[in-house]
C-alpha cells in the first residue's frame, strides 16, 4: 500500500508552490492503524499511530502543504489493489497550469518481511 502525502509540488519554468490537494485525501491515521514499528518514532510511542509533519513544510527546500494533525483527519491519499473504505486503486489529480514537473511526496507501509536496521551490528550498515 502506498500513501501520497498531503500536497503535490506543481513546478512550471521559474515558479514552484504547494498544491492544495486536500479533497482527494482519503485516509487517517486511524485507518492506516497502529504499526509495532511506529512506536519507535517520535510523538508515536503511546498509540502507534504514524505521524508525519503537518501544515506548511518544506521537505528538502521543496515548499508541501500538508495536511493539519490529527489521528481523525483525512491526511493521505491511500492507493491500493485491495479494496478498503479509505483507499483506491487510482487517483487523478488536475493541475492548475502547465508544469514542468511534479514532485509528491510519499511513504510505504514497513514491510513485513524487513529486517530491523537494530538487528545488524553498528558496521554492518
Amino acid at each position: 500500500m502506498l500513501h501520497l502525502a498531503a500536497s503535490i509540488v506543481c513546478c512550471a519554468p521559474g515558479s514552484y508552490g504547494p498544491l492544495d490537494i486536500s479533497r482527494h485525501l482519503t485516509a487517517t491515521a486511524r485507518d492506516f492503524g497502529a504499526r509495532e514499528q511506529a512506536r519507535g518514532l517520535l510523538d508515536c510511542e503511546q498509540d502507534g499511530l504514524v505521524r508525519t509533519p503537518a501544515g506548511e513544510q518544506k521537505l528538502r527546500g521543496i515548499p508541501f502543504l500538508l495536511a493539519p494533525e490529527g489521528s481523525e483527519t483525512k491526511r493521505w491519499i491511500a492507493l491500493s489493489t485491495r479494496p478498503s473504505s479509505w483507499a483506491v486503486s487510482s487517483v487523478e489529480i488536475p493541475l492548475p497550469k502547465r508544469a514542468a514537473f511534479v514532485c509528491v511526496g510519499a511513504f510505504c507501509d514497513w514491510d513485513r518481511d524487513e529486517i530491523p536496521a537494530s538487528s545488524f551490528p553498528d558496521d554492518a550498515h
